[in-house]
């Protein structure tokens, strides 16, 4: 469990930086509602403040972020309940037309498209919980569970397979 204030597990640096494609997710379950930024997982690009690839919350309003070398885009969906839920966010340059796509639950709640281009998310680790462990703001205040990065997209099989998983593991809304 994250408190909202000293929570943090960092992996690595750099693990994303300069890929065309990649996945976050994890499982989570809120506290309470949300309140300004709260961070699920991120790849940020500097370790001050410039969002790289993220899952954040902004109040209650589930957001995925990507900053890449040919622009970047902002998702979102609320989430207001206090379930546990499964998120995925993957980046694909190779997608024809929605490079950035935001999946709950199992499903695709939010979708949008950068001009060609790679992560930019410097050497930084990755952090789940927070923004990052030189960073003492914006804590998740809830349950993460199963953090997971790939640096791929997956495809929408073994998104829907993996969310399965946590249908069972961790009571996930069902399809």
């Amino acid at each position: 469990n994250f408190d909202g204030v000293d929570g943090l597990v960092a992996i690595g640096g750099g693990c994303l930086d300069g890929l065309s494609a990649a996945t976050i997710g994890c499982v989570f379950k809120k506290n309470a509602a949300q309140s300004g930024y709260t961070y699920l997982m991120t790849n940020p690009e500097t370790i001050a403040g410039s969002s790289g690839f993220d899952l954040y919350f902004h109040n209650d309003i589930l957001s995925a972020y990507v900053n890449a070398s040919g622009g970047d885009n902002n998702l979102g969906t609320t989430v207001s309940d206090l379930n546990a839920h499964s998120v995925f966010f993957i980046y694909d340059d190779s997608h024809p037309t929605n490079s950035c796509r935001l999946f709950l639950d199992g499903v695709l709640v939010s979708q949008g498209n950068v001009a060609n281009g790679t992560l930019e998310c410097g050497s930084n680790e990755i952090a789940i919980g927070k923004f990052s462990s030189n960073n003492s703001n914006y804590g998740f205040d809830g349950m993460i569970s199963t953090g997971v990065v790939w640096k791929r997209a997956l495809t929408d099989k073994q998104l829907l397979d993996l969310h399965s998983a946590w249908v069972h593991e961790y009571g996930v809304a069902a399809l």
